[in-house]
């Protein structure tokens, strides 16, 4: 192997932990997310106290399950929205890779409090079904109410969530057709109230695979899994092929410091081909790798 051709710039006097163009554009970002979040929570927040009311008036617990279902969704857009604002704290000599993992942290808290509620419904829904269900009438055309108001909530969300959160809202537009449907059911059926119970069940296991979905995301950057779309192998390869001077490549690592935010050690090639912010580099001459071998 011949030696590697490539100058490394001296650093500057003053250290920086930052990139201030990367920065500028976070920034932005957060300014544009954050106005469509605090519209977002601002509607859930009301129509969660309208389910949660519904909820204890109609007696019906697949109400109650999907106001959990809708604490989740608050409790997301609280953390991720805080999160945009923590992320906009510059990184530290302490934190040198800043605080956008505080994003990943609040994300596990919202899973954790969406199962111990989830958890109690079905607990009740339970206790009820083996000790009979007599003095816990559902009222069906509470629940056609709150599901129709659920319906139109969703269907008005869609364009105003984020990208990453619309599948989400499709799955809490699913729930209020339930409700719906589960109402228009015990309303001409009375006698039907089970199904109140199965609801229950149903959308206990719909929050159950969300919320399994994200902590596979969590566990995914915690465990600095390689991020999704990126081949480690193809990446390296390339980088032999295109950058002039680097004779080979190994122990790359790639890793997410949050979901969306990717970290990797290469070369300015990779920003401009891969869309990765932030890169960080080790240089190994050829007669270095050789004495180690």
């Amino acid at each position: 192997m011949q030696r590697s051709n490539i100058e490394i710039p001296q650093a500057p006097s003053g250290c920086c932990y930052d990139d201030e163009a990367t920065f500028f554009e976070d920034t932005k970002h957060r300014v544009a997310s954050k106005n469509k979040l605090l519209v977002a929570i601002a509607i859930c927040m009301v129509f969660m106290s309208g389910q949660i009311v519904g909820g204890i008036i109609s007696n019906s617990l697949a109400i109650q399950t999907d106001a959990a279902h809708m604490l989740s969704d608050i409790l997301s857009f609280a953390i991720y929205l805080f999160s945009l604002w923590a992320s906009s704290w510059k990184a530290t000599p302490r934190y040198t890779y800043g605080f956008f993992r505080i994003e990943i942290l609040g994300a596990l808290v919202s899973v954790l409090i969406t199962w111990i509620v989830t958890g109690m419904l079905c607990y009740t829904a339970i206790d009820r079904i083996i000790h009979g269900t007599e003095g816990h009438d559902v009222q069906g055309w509470v629940m056609v109410l709150i599901g129709s108001l659920e319906v139109c909530l969703n269907i008005f969300l869609a364009p105003v969530c984020i990208q990453s959160a619309y599948i989400h809202m499709m799955g809490d537009l699913i729930q209020s057709i339930g409700v719906l449907i589960g109402g228009i059911v015990i309303w001409l059926k009375p006698k039907l109230r089970i199904i109140d119970f199965i609801f229950t069940f149903v959308f206990a296991l719909l929050d159950l695979k969300t919320t399994l979905t994200m902590v596979r995301k969590i566990f995914g950057v915690l465990m600095q899994r390689v991020p999704h779309g990126i081949d480690s192998a193809v990446l390296g390869q390339d980088l032999c092929e295109t950058v002039d001077g680097v004779d080979a490549v190994h122990q790359l690592h790639i890793r997410s410091l949050t979901s969306g935010k990717v970290i990797l050690s290469l070369i300015q090639h990779v920003k401009q081909e891969y869309k990765i912010s932030n890169v960080t580099v080790q240089v190994e001459l050829s007669e270095d790798v050789n004495q180690g071998s």
